[in-house]
């Protein structure tokens, strides 16, 4: 269970905070450029991309050399925004891996949706935790570590449901 929980949860922090001792206490969005990024399998379409992936060490390593968070699109869906923007889908799978930027519920949504696919038996789950709300200018941002866990009970969907 570690095995599989542990490079997506280095991936999300990556991705949405930062791994570096002093970030910036008023994003949530990664410090700087990535140092070195993994070698990994690309793919032509999800699709393909489902039949070459094995492991989630194979979409991690994708996910850390083609995602890239969108700050626009977190402030659109920060939390005094949302309600004059309406509600905006979470990006399906598919639409991610053709466009691999947004939110770091879209990349869970990516993960778990994808480890579903090409891995049923490792039971990937969404898993939340939630930080004090941080004001960036005028967005109230819900600071959000969104991580994947096997086989943690029925907390599967809820966060794609959004």
């Amino acid at each position: 269970m570690r095995r599989v929980l542990a490079p997506f949860l280095l991936a999300f922090l990556a991705a949405c905070g930062s791994l570096r001792g002093t970030a910036d206490p008023a994003s949530d969005a990664p410090e700087g450029q990535r140092l070195h990024v993994a070698a990994f399998k690309d793919a032509a379409s999800y699709s393909q991309a489902l039949q070459v992936w094995r492991t989630p060490e194979e979409v991690n390593a994708w996910i850390g050399a083609k995602f890239h968070y969108d700050l626009s699109r977190a402030m659109v869906l920060s939390e005094n925004q949302r309600s004059r923007s309406g509600r905006l889908p979470i990006y399906p799978a598919q639409e991610f891996f053709v466009a691999p930027s947004g939110i770091c519920v879209d990349l869970s949504r990516f993960a778990v949706e994808t480890l579903r696919q090409i891995d049923p038996d490792l039971q990937a789950n969404y898993l939340m935790i939630e930080f004090s709300p941080v004001t960036l200018v005028k967005y109230i941002m819900v600071r959000k570590t969104n991580a994947l866990d096997a086989g943690a009970g029925d907390c599967a969907g809820r966060e794609a449901s959004r």
